[in-house]
């Protein structure tokens, strides 16, 4: 129920400014659309009260349905940034990750804790859904697991 009422409240809250706040991680290049075009995707950006009962203060996600070649690329860049990462999270199908979910070791400017999750959903014809999300707050990873888990 929690994590269906998150996926409402995120899906029904779409902030017309971008969030920069990735600059400087690997994924900003996702968040610039530099493998797909962005408007093939669906992005959401939540920040402030919106958020206070997931300990969450900003929330950045972008989703699309993209190749096997698209998706290796915007794996490897999450890959990039989970290479100093701490409390990492991964899943495997094959060589392919289908899931990932750490704290990076930067900090946000207002000493919250950033973290990026990362999941992928096959779908038909040789596709697939991927969704990257950046976020920071409070919360703590477990929290993020058990929002983000199926």
């Amino acid at each position: 129920m929690k994590k269906k009422i998150l996926i409402t409240l995120l899906l029904g809250i779409i902030s017309v400014a971008a969030l920069h706040a990735q600059d400087g991680y690997a994924i900003d290049n996702i968040f610039a659309g530099r493998y797909f075009s962005k408007a093939d995707a669906s992005e959401v950006t939540v920040k402030g009260s919106d958020l206070t009962a997931y300990k969450l203060n900003r929330y950045h996600s972008i989703s699309t349905v993209c190749d096997a070649d698209v998706l290796r690329k915007i794996a490897a860049d999450v890959l990039k940034d989970a290479n100093n990462a701490t409390d990492i999270e991964t899943e495997y199908k094959g060589d392919l990750p289908t899931y990932i979910l750490f704290r990076t070791v930067r900090i946000s400017p207002k000493n919250k804790n950033t973290y990026i999750c990362y999941k992928v959903t096959p779908l038909e014809d040789e596709k697939y859904k991927v969704i990257v999300v950046w976020m920071t707050g409070d919360a703590t990873i477990e929290e993020l697991k058990a929002m983000f888990r199926k």
